[in-house]
């Protein structure tokens, strides 16, 4: 990798064995063979980012395994030439081919492309984030597996040096293309945290709703939980040199299901001490 004048780039290559691991390290990547390229570009008001990765697994040509080839594009472009306000916008686009398929293995061929819009405004302590991202996976297999993926996030959120409010408003809509069934999740989120007394008081007060419904009538779900929690921290002294405090959470969740008509609830409160000692060499 390097850097000139307005640019910078990144070239990798790596190789992971399949048996290849790391004690008390999890989430490792493993039969892993491919290289990852990346660029990047700002200029006064302008951004762009480039990257393109080619990988496969089964590096051992395990016969009783098929291997994967894939290759993987992204292009993403940011504005920042309106006073409070940035635009952007972001495109990757993904080919699976797998190959030399046992008899009992699925052949994969598979092609992503997934396009998005991100909007951001900020006025004094107001700011106001908009995205939205359009997903399709095409199966070129004879099975003929097309979905496709909408998703529309809308989130305002008020900050001062002692009270903030975030929340987000999401819709999900995944569609079965072989079934032309639709499945539209909705998500709203509202989170408060704020300090008193010299922040020697700090709450957080929030939830989440949820509703989940499908085109066929199969899918018929909503949920909700909330928490909230309050901490003093006590004051350093003498012999006091620990950052520790008190606090109390408490805990509600609720899930219904129309169709088996279920509905649990859910809930607890803790009462906690922390504390931990500032070091530094």
């Amino acid at each position: 990798g390097g850097a000139y004048d307005i640019y910078t780039y990144d070239l990798v290559y790596e190789h992971f064995g399949p048996f290849y691991n790391v004690p008390g390290a999890r989430g490792l990547r493993k039969d892993y063979e491919g290289f990852t390229a990346t660029g990047y570009m700002e200029h006064e008001i302008h951004s762009l980012n480039a990257s393109l990765a080619g990988y496969h697994d089964n590096v051992d040509s395990d016969p009783y395994y098929s291997r994967v080839n894939s290759l993987y594009g992204t292009l993403g472009y940011k504005y920042y030439g309106f006073d409070s306000f940035i635009l952007g916008f972001d495109y990757a686009k993904g080919a699976d081919r797998s190959s030399d398929e046992p008899e009992e293995d699925t052949e994969r061929r598979l092609d992503t492309d997934i396009l998005g819009l991100n909007m951001g405004y900020i006025l004094g302590s107001f700011s106001l984030d908009l995205y939205g991202q359009y997903s399709n996976q095409n199966d070129r297999t004879f099975d003929d597996l097309d979905t496709s993926l909408t998703t529309v996030t809308i989130s305002p959120a008020y900050s001062l040096e002692t009270f903030s409010v975030f929340s987000s408003f999401s819709l999900n809509q995944s569609k079965d293309h072989n079934t032309d069934v639709r499945t539209d999740t909705y998500t709203i989120t509202l989170d408060l945290l704020g300090a008193m007394f010299a922040s020697r008081v700090t709450y957080e007060l929030g939830g989440t709703y949820d509703q989940t419904k499908s085109t066929d009538e199969l899918v018929d779900t909503n949920g909700i939980n909330g928490y909230c929690r309050i901490a003093y921290h006590l004051p350093h002294t003498s012999w006091n040199r620990l950052n520790s405090s008190i606090s109390l959470e408490a805990n509600y969740g609720n899930r219904e299901e129309q169709l088996s008509e279920l509905d649990n609830d859910t809930h607890s409160v803790v009462l906690s001490f922390s504390a931990s000692l500032p070091y530094s060499l």
